[in-house]
């Protein structure tokens, strides 16, 4: 069993390097589509903060992941093998998924993808009624569809606000623009690393309290550091066909867009994340890059 953990382990932290290159690369798509900041200089910086993010904003989502959607009574005991491969089938099944949609370059979510596959593996494992419903309704499907609108709404109204207050400003305004972003990116990548790095840090948590190494749902240090570095190692690597579906196919970004797009979806993270839900950060994005490319007109 101790060689199944392992693996297990490491196909965690598979998933975290997917995860960041395929939905970490939103943080860093319109800076550079807008032309705002060099590729290698975005990269090297969204990846510093991407590590340090989760060491200081705590674990709030891995908590929810952890114990808010499979049955706790199922998750405990030590070597409980029907735990340990239903954690490991929602694991291939998000990668599978994540890999899919990379190669067509669709930003799709991770954590959708991560969510539905505990969901199966649990219904499969112990059927229905190992699904606490009431947690996943509240906080992770009620999230999943408000997550759209939010992200939508945030970016026509702060494009439209951005526009008004600087309506009058001569076109040198746009430089103002390209150095701030560097400010709004940074705090996009905290909000980012805050909330995904923690999906992997909740499958490895489960798996240490499934097979008898933890008393108690509680994120090992040593779990944060492997994690935070998985996604911050698949971020450094690009996501460029999504980076480029994102940054240019969705509407052409200007840095004015950009910069609303950073803060927009930051503020909506911080918040979705204070409330501890599965985020669906990828959705957000997408949508807050729809809602600005509407508030253009």
């Amino acid at each position: 069993m101790t060689m199944i953990i392992v693996i297990c382990i490491l196909t965690t932290l598979v998933f975290a390097f997917i995860n960041g290159f395929h939905d970490g690369c939103n943080v860093i798509a319109t800076i550079i589509s807008s032309r705002s900041i060099e590729p290698k200089k975005a990269i090297i910086t969204a990846v510093a903060v991407e590590f340090l993010g989760p060491l200081f904003m705590g674990t709030a989502v891995a908590q929810t992941l952890g114990n808010g959607v499979i049955d706790q009574k199922y998750l405990t005991g030590v070597g409980n093998a029907a735990s340990t491969f239903m954690v490991i089938s929602a694991l291939f099944g998000s990668i599978v998924w994540n890999l899919i949609t990379w190669k067509y370059g669709l930003p799709s979510s991770s954590s959708h993808a991560l969510i539905g596959g505990l969901l199966g593996a649990g219904i499969a494992a112990y059927g229905p009624g190992s699904i606490q419903w009431f947690t996943v309704t509240w906080k992770v499907i009620f999230i999943l569809l408000a997550t759209p609108l939010i992200g939508f709404a945030a970016g026509y109204v702060l494009l439209k606000l951005n526009k008004m207050v600087f309506k009058n400003f001569p076109s040198r305004i746009n430089v103002f623009f390209k150095k701030i972003q560097m400010l709004s990116m940074i705090f996009l990548a905290l909000s980012h690393s805050t909330s995904d790095s923690q999906k992997s840090m909740a499958i490895i948590t489960m798996l240490l309290l499934i097979n008898g190494l933890l008393p108690e749902f509680k994120v090992p240090l040593w779990v944060m550091i492997v994690c935070t570095l998985a996604l911050s190692a698949g971020l450094a690597t690009g996501g460029w066909s999504i980076i480029k579906t994102v940054g240019t196919r969705i509407y052409k970004v200007k840095p004015i867009h950009s910069f609303s797009s950073h803060i927009g979806f930051s503020c909506h993270n911080y918040r979705i994340t204070s409330w501890q839900p599965g985020q669906h950060h990828t959705d957000c994005f997408f949508f807050d890059n729809g809602g600005w490319g509407g508030g253009q007109f």
